[in-house]
This record gives structure tokens, C-alpha cells and sequence, in this order.
């Protein structure tokens, strides 16, 4: 999803990045972009299902609205978390932060 949605609002010769680490015993895992960016005060509608918040793709796509509350359920169902950190006009990086599981 979120890849999906970094494609959908990233211009053709835009660049978009996943990267993962491990810290403090927690997996995080980012999908960052150079696309046109959230504005500030719409940040707090993306995870919100009661906003039914959607905007149109550099390309014209149309999304549903209720894809980042979904997967926001799933990761803190999880004991996970998400944030987003985004500039108008300069990109997005949404930052997922999972329990690492030890290996046997």
C-alpha cells in the first residue's frame, strides 16, 4: 500500500525509496518519495477513518480513503506503529515500526 501510494503521488521522473533497519529491538521499515507531498494539516486525516480523506494521483488515480486506516489497524494490531513526516511540493516518507521476533 504504501509503495502503491508513493507511486501514485511521485511525477514519472520522481525517485522513491524503501529502506528497513533495525533499532532498539524494533524492525522499521520506510517508504520515502520526492512526490508532491501532504499538506501539513492533512496529515492527521490519513489515518483517520471518520475524515474519508482521498486526493487524485499525479496521474489522475482515485483512491478509497480507508487503505492507510486499514493498514494502520493491521500494525498496531501488531504492536506496531506508523507516522508520516511530509512537506507540500517535496515528498513523504512514512516510517512503519514493528517488534523485532528473535530467531531461535
Amino acid at each position: 500500500n504504501l509503495i502503491s501510494n508513493a507511486i501514485k503521488f511521485t511525477p514519472q521522473a520522481g525517485e522513491i525509496s524503501v529502506f528497513a533497519s533495525l533499532e532498539n529491538h524494533k524492525t522499521i521499515i520506510g517508504v520515502q518519495d520526492n512526490g508532491v507531498g501532504i499538506p501539513q494539516q492533512d496529515l492527521p486525516k490519513l489515518f483517520d477513518i471518520e475524515a474519508n480523506f482521498s486526493t487524485q494521483g499525479t496521474n489522475e488515480e482515485r483512491g478509497t480513503g480507508i487503505g492507510l486506516v486499514l493498514y494502520k489497524e493491521l500494525i498496531e494490531h501488531l504492536n506496531g506503529e506508523i507516522s508520516v513526516e511530509s512537506q507540500e511540493g517535496e515528498g513523504s516518507t512514512f516510517l512503519i515500526k514493528l517488534p523485532s521476533v528473535p530467531l531461535p
